[in-house]
């Protein structure tokens, strides 16, 4: 929604497509176009509705494969708007997930343009995995040998990954999606007419550029950070979200009575949920660092469903020791107001593209703690690459591979404290925040070239 936004200040018209259930979930939050020419329009999945949002990482391959047989809804609904009297569609935007769209286009002779929400660097993994493949060494399974050190991954212009360093959908089968899918969409990703990039050209010049070179028909834009003007300027909203409860009120209003960059904000994302484990390990690390932090904390699924009070979940009596200093929010946080915080020192995070991409446009250092999909991928960018963070490190123990009480008290009080990380952070916020907002800026130019290409009004 927010490259929507962004295109229709730029004078196109949207038609913003997902499934019933994701556009009902839009409509109930209170979505507001805010005047702009959006108009939300759902296809059926053929999914129950509770199964048809993926909230949990159990759901997603249901979902998955019902997206693969959309093709014919989707191809309706762009023979009726050809219809309307408010002109022609012209272009079709697509996740890179829906692998089919790029040949839907080439049938009915549209312009169709993958958008990519995660790094270009993810990208380019995916793109490379089929070699993988027929070199034998994908897809990994349970003979593989997660010790060996010489089983190493190379995708050009990014660090070295080791067999236990690649993205989880290099096995089958795995939590994240079907590993033949991922072929799929690794494979007919040149059925497109080109790509638009959440990524800043500057930040990931190298992997844009060999995007590029691979693929010379393709029309290869990086048009990121995708994310609201309003937050890369650092404009303060006093008005409260429609889903904003009074407890992440009660957080900013904390907040706002803490010295600047003095506490670490802590979160995990929306799908993920920590174990018991690793959540009794951060709470005394946390608590042992004497630091003030923000902690967001998603409930384990297996959790809440056998009904067990959240505050068990922490150890006996946490939440009293650190009242003052530390405050814990059981729900959905106001992530962008919180990054944009003068009070917030650091974030330790699962890495999503998202919150990376987030963190780096606020100029705040990172601690990640990657969990599934790309987030491995981006934290090793964030502490190798443009090094505004530090991966943390894992042990393993009896109850698998966690980050230990220790490890989080050593980091926390490391980011807490002015460190090289907030000077390289700085930096990067300036070179993403110009891409994006300065009319001369590298993303400003892309998207405004993308948008020129076209006869409005666009899907």
């Amino acid at each position: 929604m927010d490259l929507s936004r962004k295109l229709a200040l730029l004078g196109v018209s949207i038609t913003f497509v997902c499934t019933e259930a994701y556009i009902t979930s839009m409509l109930k939050q209170g979505f507001d176009s805010g005047g702009l020419p959006i108009r939300l329009h759902g296809l059926p999945d053929g999914l129950p509705q509770e199964e048809s949002m993926i909230d949990t990482l159990e759901k997603a391959h249901g979902v998955i494969r019902a997206t693969e047989s959309m093709g014919p809804a989707l191809q309706e609904l762009v023979n009726n708007l050809n219809m309307n009297e408010d002109g022609r569609v012209v272009c079709v935007v697509y996740d890179f997930m829906l692998w089919w769209v790029g040949g839907l286009g080439k049938e009915l002779h549209i312009p169709a343009y993958i958008f990519f929400p995660m790094s270009s660097s993810f990208y380019s993994y995916l793109l490379h995995m089929p070699r993988f493949v027929l070199q034998g060494r994908l897809p990994l399974g349970p003979h593989t040998d997660l010790n060996d050190k010489s089983s190493m991954f190379k995708i050009p212009c990014f660090p070295s990954l080791h067999v236990s360093e690649v993205p989880d959908i290099s096995w089958d089968p795995n939590p994240v999606c079907p590993f033949d899918f991922a072929l799929r969409c690794a494979t007919r990703w040149r059925d497109a007419t080109g790509m638009l990039l959440n990524t800043v050209y500057e930040l990931e010049k190298e992997v844009a550029d060999e995007l590029m070179e691979k693929a010379p028909e393709l029309d290869i834009k990086a048009v990121g950070p995708i994310l609201p003007a309003s937050f890369l300027k650092g404009e303060k909203s006093n008005e409260a979200s429609a889903v904003e409860s009074a407890d992440a009120r009660r957080c900013l209003r904390w907040l706002d009575e803490q010295p600047a960059a003095s506490v670490l904000y802590v979160a995990f994302g929306t799908i993920a949920s920590l174990s018991a484990a690793q959540i009794q390990e951060f709470a005394m690390g946390l608590e042992a660092s004497k630091e003030r932090f923000l902690w967001v904390l998603r409930i384990p699924d297996q959790q809440q469903n056998g009904g067990e009070e959240r505050t068990q979940l922490l150890p006996r009596g946490f939440e009293e020791r650190t009242a003052g200093r530390g405050v814990v929010l059981w729900e959905l946080a106001p992530q962008r107001k919180i990054l944009a915080h003068p009070a917030i020192a650091g974030f330790l995070t699962h890495c999503g593209w998202n919150s990376t991409l987030e963190a780096l446009c606020k100029g705040v250092p990172m601690l990640c703690c990657p969990m599934f999909a790309d987030q491995g991928m981006n934290g090793k960018w964030v502490d190798e690459v443009v090094q505004t963070g530090k991966l943390l490190k894992r042990s393993e123990g009896e109850n698998g591979s966690i980050v230990s009480r220790d490890e989080v008290e050593r980091m926390t009080r490391e980011i807490s404290r002015a460190s090289p990380l907030r000077s390289s952070a700085a930096r990067i916020r300036d070179v993403a925040c110009h891409a994006a907002l300065d009319a001369t800026g590298s993303s400003s130019k892309n998207l405004q070239a993308f948008v020129e290409t076209l006869s409005l009004p666009l899907l």
